[in-house]
């Protein structure tokens, strides 16, 4: 079954941050004279770019199988979590101190790109998990819908 995309976070602060800090740390540090120190300097920034090519985004996505999540442009980390292993979906809100991206919190993992809103899945495991949403309350109709 085909898997459409029901919606994108851009990781903005990660696009304004890390390409700063990087013509800023070339800008800053480049040694005039060569050496090892250029070496290692680019190997820096490249390590800062791979961190925004890989977390760039969150893109989360609903079929009639799977709920299916990942970040980046390479389509790593990703996640699919069967719609059969889900017990019950709700709209939910994270906390500004829970953060952004992937992160282990007291009532289990959040996996967001920006602002409060989530979809809290509650496994019939009894594990809980948030999905960041900028629109939960719609993504949580698709998903019990197909349940």
């Amino acid at each position: 079954m085909t898997s459409t995309v029901y919606n994108r976070q851009v990781l903005w602060g990660l696009w304004v941050v890390l390409p700063a800090t990087a013509a800023l740390t070339l800008v800053l540090a480049w040694p005039a004279n060569g050496g090892p120190e250029r070496a290692a300097l680019a190997a820096v920034v490249l390590g800062q770019l791979a961190v925004l090519a890989g977390m760039s985004h969150f893109e989360l996505s609903v079929d009639g199988e799977a709920v299916r999540w990942r970040y980046g442009l390479f389509g790593w980390p990703n996640w699919t979590l069967p719609l059969a292993d889900i017990r019950q979906v709700e709209p939910a809100r994270s906390s500004w101190i829970e953060g952004w991206g992937i992160r282990r919190t007291k009532e289990g993992m959040l996996y967001n790109a920006r602002g409060p809103g989530a979809v809290r899945l509650t496994l019939k495991d009894g594990r809980r998990l948030r999905l960041g949403s900028d629109e939960p309350e719609r993504l949580a109709a698709l998903i019990a819908a197909r349940l």
